[in-house]
């Protein structure tokens, strides 16, 4: 690329937005991407994937991941801000797809826990494709059955015509009849079809292949000429990171273009991973920024008063003797519940997560809350479980996956959904379509390994966990960079009829008023819109 120079950005979001191809809802905070397109001179164009994430929790999740929403032969590089599988999840999916290039993570702590997860995640999809295969198999061989028994009791012949076996009951066609309804309630469907077991995206050879491929993120890439970046701490979760992206113009203009990428909280009573970081000085293009919680704002001292009130009631249901289970993500969320669970007695305190066990480590290397805390917990896995089970007294037990959508949880759901004496505490948010989010919103019936359990432990939700920042929080990180009115603010991450909405009007309001500093008219960011920077 001798005497090419680099003369315009284009940046189009893939996930983690909505837009009218999402016929089904306008909410998307999941399966984040962006592509970025530089364009130089003499028609030559350069392709770089900021993120590339699982969809999650929707009905439709796994057609979109299973869609790769552009040519892999065409990119220069993909680059990882954090290791949430919402924003990485995908990335091993490249190379089983012929990608041969680098990934670029945004720090060596994101790095090492993004294959943590994508190992995990290979593991898992792999098991939920076997379990749904032997359930779609099982419902063939009934409904084969079925059509036996419908087919006999249609030719059986009448034994005075010399034919003397017994035509197939009623009851027999009946009892067929139930087993394909039982089948179909405990998928949730009403019809096979729809539950046909997708093959997983990649397998462990794919995550191994993406780590031979796997760098840090430099100040520039050879293969993109006039392009650099920088990485800010987002204080999100361990190693996230926001990312400037900055080109220098054939015209010697410089144009900046800042990817939020998931944001913590200011000002937070826990905040291991500090503040969210900006650069004032520098003049911002275009600034991509999350809405998860845009029109929420917290009370000053929610996450003190959260944690006070999670563990006072904690250790009521210690008082009683109780067996306390709490689903959580495998990284920052259960490490962080460890954490508030170090000075809590009259209990056994079991981990039972086999990522997050591989995780806790690298948090104790690299975060010095962490490394300093004297946590107090007997690690478990599929081996050792009796252990919990037998325990008599009061145990906590602190358990993957956070929306109890898979993973180690469905055994102590299956062993403790239908027990009075149980407590399920759910810290996080829980997909309305997860079995997590169906006990969340009060399901009393609940099918766990193909059979139907009826809801009979107590259920009890908490909000005080969140690693996301309120609208407070957004406004601010928006606030500690340069913008003028000719900014273009792209508002993603959100629910477009919610809480994205309610971030631009809020940021509108503020800029009529005169009450914040954020130039440039905040807009939607939508699924293959793309924005010229």
């Amino acid at each position: 690329m001798n005497n090419v120079n680099i003369i315009g950005l284009e940046v189009t979001p893939l996930g983690g937005v909505g837009g009218d191809i999402l016929l089904e809802s306008q909410t998307n905070l999941t399966g984040s991407c962006f592509l970025l397109t530089f364009k130089y001179s003499k028609g030559y164009d350069k392709h770089v994937i900021i993120d590339f994430g699982l969809h999650q929790g929707l009905d439709y999740s796994a057609e979109f991941n299973d869609d790769l929403p552009f040519d892999v032969h065409t990119l220069t590089a993909a680059i990882v801000t954090h290791a949430h599988v919402d924003h990485c999840g995908r990335i091993p999916l490249l190379y089983n797809s012929g990608f041969e290039k680098s990934t670029y993570f945004s720090s060596q702590e994101s790095m090492e826990l993004s294959f943590v997860q994508l190992e995990d995640c290979a593991k898992l999809m792999l098991n939920e494709y076997e379990a749904k295969l032997h359930t779609f198999q099982k419902y063939r061989r009934i409904c084969a059955e079925a059509g036996k028994i419908k087919k006999q009791r249609e030719n059986a012949k009448s034994p005075r015509n010399g034919n003397r076996f017994s035509k197939p009951s009623v009851e027999e066609l009946k009892k067929a009849e139930e087993k394909k309804e039982s089948i179909l309630s405990m998928l949730d469907v009403d019809n096979i079809d729809a539950a046909a077991p997708i093959p997983p995206i990649y397998r462990q050879e794919d995550v191994e292949k993406a780590q031979n491929y796997s760098y840090i993120l430099p100040k520039t890439i050879k293969d993109l000429p006039g392009v650099s970046f920088e990485v800010y701490s987002s204080g999100h979760i361990l190693g996230a990171k926001s990312i400037m992206v900055s080109i220098k113009l054939e015209n010697g203009q410089t144009k900046r273009v800042v990817f939020s990428a998931d944001l913590g909280n200011y000002g937070r009573d826990f905040s291991p991973h500090g503040d969210p970081v900006t650069n004032p000085k520098m003049l911002i293009n275009a600034m991509f920024c999350e809405t998860t919680y845009g029109g929420t704002l917290r009370d000053e001292n929610y996450y003190i008063d959260g944690i006070a009130t999670f563990k006072k009631e904690l250790e009521q249901e210690i008082a009683k003797g109780k067996t306390i289970i709490i689903p959580s993500f495998a990284m920052d969320r259960s490490q962080e519940i460890l954490y508030h669970l170090k000075d809590i007695k009259g209990a056994a305190i079991y981990y039972d997560t086999k990522s997050g066990n591989l995780i806790l480590p690298i948090y104790q290397k690299y975060n010095t809350t962490y490394k300093n805390a004297k946590l107090n917990f007997t690690p478990i896995n599929c081996e050792n479980r009796t252990e919990v089970y037998t325990h008599t007294g009061a145990k906590i037990i602190v358990v993957s996956s956070g929306m109890c959508n898979g993973g180690p949880v469905n055994d102590y759901l299956d062993h403790y959904l239908e027990d009075d004496e149980a407590v399920f505490m759910l810290t996080g948010y829980m997909s309305p379509n997860t079995i997590g989010g169906k006990l969340y919103n009060g399901s009393k019936i609940i099918y766990i390994k193909g059979k139907a359990k009826t809801v009979k432990s107590k259920i009890m939700p908490y909000g005080c966990f969140s690693s996301h920042g309120d609208e407070k929080s957004l406004i601010e990180w928006m606030s500690g960079w340069k913008t003028n009115s000719r900014t273009q603010i792209v508002l993603n991450h959100g629910d477009i009829e919610g809480s994205t909405l309610a971030l631009k009007n809020t940021i509108e309001r503020k800029q009529k008023k005169g009450e914040t500093t954020i130039q440039g008219t905040p807009v939607l960011a939508m699924l293959n819109r793309t924005i010229k920077i």
